[in-house]
């Protein structure tokens, strides 16, 4: 992966005290077809194959090929563990694949993937909105868990990149 192709954004528009909507974005041109890489993403199946030592997912709800959910175990910095549990809300061939993540009562996040033609590729852009925290997740975001959660997701398109490479598809 080159590095100009990599791209890392932090939007804190709105975002005057810590349990305000934070959107991490990061994006990533890959040189396949945008309807290619939707078919690879919308199969909820396929995210098993993201999973490293960071995140891994450990349920998905429904039927192969029409997943809805599912849960996702979240390994951070110093043994930190927490658990996602995640619903598809929207795809929308060939753009858009999103959904909502629920750490515990109080954390919410919004997750998207949206691609975007870019020449004979698309580019893709990952991005979560953190609509609220509870404090121990306030706690850990004010401490360095955004960082570490771009991390993980530039870290999540790279893996994608290599996954549907046209060697690898």
């Amino acid at each position: 992966m080159a590095a100009a192709d990599l791209h890392v954004h932090l939007d804190p528009s709105g975002a005057g005290s810590p349990a305000r909507s934070r959107r991490i974005s990061v994006t990533h041109t890959i040189p396949v077809a945008a309807t290619s890489l939707y078919a690879f993403l919308a199969d909820l199946d396929n995210h098993l194959r993201f999973a490293d030592r960071h995140l891994a997912v450990t349920r998905l709800d429904g039927v192969p090929g029409d997943r809805y959910g599912g849960e996702i175990h979240i390994r951070g910095p110093l043994g930190l563990r927490r658990i996602a549990r995640m619903r598809i809300l929207a795809r929308t061939a060939p753009h858009l694949v999103a959904g909502r993540a629920e750490i515990g009562r109080r954390t919410v996040a919004y997750v998207q993937w949206r691609l975007h033609r870019h020449g004979a590729g698309t580019t893709v852009e990952l991005a979560t909105t953190v609509a609220s925290a509870g404090p121990v997740d306030r706690l850990l975001l004010a401490l360095g868990g955004r960082l570490w959660l771009r991390r993980r997701m530039a870290a999540t398109l790279a893996a994608l990149a290599v996954l549907v490479a046209p060697t690898a598809l």
